[in-house]
């Protein structure tokens, strides 16, 4: 079992050292979190004995999520998932999903919605076993990437 908890601005220093740990890209991650009072996203981390193993974030509806995009999201969007590879298969990506999932039914949404690619299958797997449906109207590719693929899961 693993805790899952909000993060608060004042961890910062600690959740990006442990991110870092996990693969994360914890200069981006450091740089989202200086407009975290501006952006109103949520940063949940999952921990195992004091350590993270996996974090996740929840931007609300209307937010610009993507910085290179001036489109505005018309439901929640959950957005880098990340597990550290010795907790994954345990369970830590489907407990941080599902908290977005609670989080977003009690906003009153109507659908959660996320963008992943192909590089990322192991977790592609994971949104589309827990009722997540390709929505291809949402897809995007940045410069110099491959396509991020646009899903949603209604509620």
């Amino acid at each position: 079992m693993y805790d899952l908890s909000q993060f608060e601005l004042s961890e910062m220093a600690r959740v990006s050292a442990q991110l870092r740990q996990i693969g994360r890209n914890a200069r981006s991650f450091e740089h989202a979190s200086q407009a975290i009072s501006e952006f109103f996203w949520r940063e949940f981390v999952a921990e195992d004995d004091g350590q993270i193993v996996g974090s996740v974030l929840l931007f609300p509806a209307a937010i610009q999520a993507y910085a290179f995009s001036e489109e505005r999201a018309a439901s929640p969007e959950l957005r880098l998932l990340a597990v550290a590879p010795e907790a994954r298969g345990k369970g830590v990506g489907e407990a941080l999903v599902n908290e977005c999932i609670r989080r977003a039914r009690a906003s009153g949404a109507r659908e959660l919605g996320l963008h992943t690619s192909r590089s990322m299958r192991h977790a592609m797997r994971l949104y589309e076993r827990m009722g997540f449906v390709r929505a291809p109207e949402r897809d995007f590719r940045p410069p110099g990437t491959e396509v991020v693929e646009g899903y949603r899961l209604p509620l």
